[in-house]
């Protein structure tokens, strides 16, 4: 599977720290989107919750960044 800047995604993303020390494969799919591609198969996500999100020292709002591999990112359809 290939992803290109912009598309629309789901990936796997704790929410909580209890999902964060549980295993990986029950985090739950998130709302993100493809920023670029890193390598083969990898690509690097915003993570586009608002349950994440942060304000930054300029108090714009701010969502995580994620790597992630094809077998951790779906099409958002």
């Amino acid at each position: 599977m290939t992803y290109e800047e912009d598309d629309e995604v789901l990936v796997k993303y704790p929410l909580t720290q209890a999902q964060q020390d549980g295993p990986r494969a029950d985090w739950p799919w998130l709302p993100g989107w493809i920023a670029r591609e890193c390598g083969v198969d990898e690509w690097e996500v915003v993570i586009e919750d608002d349950r994440l999100a942060m304000l930054d020292e300029q108090g714009e709002v701010v969502y995580p960044v994620v790597f992630r591999d094809s077998s951790e990112i779906q099409d958002r359809s």
